[in-house]
């Protein structure tokens, strides 16, 4: 063997095959991201009717001591009309 016929092989199995390569990676590449699409978007309606449920336990944790604040407040006011 010479030179040129050694040179020729000694790429990475060959003089086309990483373009076959890279050519078969972004085929399935583009069928993976087609694929976790369509699945993220069918299991959307069921994230946002999950996301209700649990907005409206984390919103409402704030609403639960509004009594005793009103009784603080009351009170309060009431010491201050009695030193008035």
């Amino acid at each position: 063997m010479n030179q040129e016929q050694t040179s020729r092989r000694s790429g990475w199995l060959g003089p086309h095959t990483g373009i076959v390569v890279l050519v078969f990676l972004a085929v399935i590449s583009f069928f993976m991201v087609t694929q976790l699409r369509l699945h993220l978007f069918g299991v959307l309606p069921y994230l946002l009717l999950l996301a209700c449920p649990i907005m409206h336990f984390f919103m409402q944790r704030g609403h639960r001591s509004h009594g005793a604040h009103t009784v603080e407040k009351t009170n309060q006011a009431s010491q201050l009309v009695k030193r008035r």
